[in-house]
């Protein structure tokens, strides 16, 4: 199951997910069956309601587990789990629970078993009803807005070519924002990447992106998923094995970045002087915050790139400089730079930029943390 999540760029448990609908789905129409009824109750439904509302998934995510879509169907939503077992007891019916339920580093189990008996005893929680029928609620709107939502594909997105959909932007820009979200969600659903819901964090990142990026500049939507600006449109496609992956992240203290496939890890903070510099770790870097414009850009380095690496007298190619390089953490055709304004100032796991080195009169640093896995380093 971990090999089929890495390959599909999606967690284990929306693999095994995905992986049970596709065989019950097969399992059915070999037989043909009319529908697929699932054991789903309504502490299920608690759970996705609140997992949805934490990540930021938007009103969509209230509508939870739907009573039927496609050949599924949940007859046990009323039913909480307790119900259940007390029937099940008195009918002295047997049956069999996934010890995995009880893992709590999965994201379910951790709502569960930690945030649901904190509300019930805080809150006092004691109709998880009003879940369902909020969920079902929504459900019944749901119709309306995903008509709405074929129009829009109709309007905005055109096939330009295998495995790449062009968004047009002045059409994209018309809709008001869940109906722009529900299309990008569509688009991932069209390149065939496995979860294909965004957080409220990405859907923001990508509208910033679009905001402020120049015209072949990319953006990462996880999950091999890439988006090429291209004047009026954006082109979505999902990029090869072995390629590097391509970045456009912007960062504020406090964030991090993860690469993908998990190999490199980079976390920038604020931070008071003094700090060590004569420390042997290269590992952290720090420039001065006075000097930097927020957001910074984390970004692929691109032919053309230049900047003043610290301790140089001039500007160098960036390729150039990777070139000569011999103690990068990273490798040359993964290596990234970080950019403030229209300025290079790190080429994290290089080289910091000679104009936002700090000095005694840095007053604000911004420390950069890299981790790589051994087989990323140089």
């Amino acid at each position: 199951m971990a090999a089929l999540a890495a390959r599909q760029g999606e967690g284990l448990e929306a693999a095994g997910r995905r992986a049970r609908e596709t065989f019950l789905t097969t399992l059915a129409a070999r037989h043909g069956f009319a529908a697929v009824a699932t054991a789903h109750h309504l502490d299920d439904q608690v759970e996705t309601v609140l997992m949805n509302l934490l990540r930021g998934s938007g009103v969509g995510g209230l509508a939870g587990i739907h009573l039927r879509r496609g050949p599924f169907c949940r007859p046990l939503l009323f039913a909480s789990k307790a119900e259940i077992r007390a029937f099940a007891g008195e009918r002295k019916l047997a049956f069999r629970e996934d010890p995995s339920n009880r893992d709590t580093r999965f994201h379910r189990n951790k709502i569960r078993h930690r945030l649901i008996p904190f509300l019930a005893e805080e809150f006092g929680l004691d109709n998880p009803r009003h879940f369902l029928n909020t969920a079902l609620s929504v459900q019944d709107w749901l119709p309306e807005v995903e008509q709405r939502l074929g129009k829009a594909r109709a309007e905005a997105l055109e096939t330009v070519a295998q495995k790449k959909i062009a968004l047009e932007l002045g059409a994209y820009r018309q809709y008001f924002s869940w109906i722009q979200k529900m299309l990008l969600e569509s688009i991932l659903a069209d390149l065939g990447r496995g979860d294909v819901s965004l957080s409220s964090e990405q859907f923001a990142g990508f509208q910033r992106w679009l905001q402020a990026a120049k015209p072949g500049r990319f953006f990462d939507l996880g999950g091999q998923v890439r988006v090429f600006l291209d004047q009026e449109k954006a082109v979505f496609f999902k990029g090869r094995q072995g390629q590097a992956e391509k970045v456009c992240r912007e960062l504020f203290p406090g964030d991090r970045f993860r690469s993908a496939d998990g190999r490199l890890s980079l976390a920038i903070s604020r931070v008071e002087p003094p700090v060590n510099l004569g420390a042997d770790n290269r590992r952290v870097e720090y420039l001065d915050c006075n000097r930097l414009t927020f957001p910074l850009l984390l970004r692929n380095w691109e032919p053309g790139d230049r900047f003043q690496p610290l301790g140089m007298g001039r500007t160098k190619k960036i390729s150039d400089f990777l070139t000569d390089a011999r103690d990068g953490l990273i490798p040359k055709k993964r290596a990234l730079v970080l950019e403030s304004g229209s300025e290079i100032a790190a080429v994290p796991g290089y080289r910091i930029a000679e104009k936002f080195k700090i000095s005694e009169l840095s007053t604000s640093i911004l420390r950069i943390e890299i981790q790589t896995t051994d087989s990323e380093s140089c």
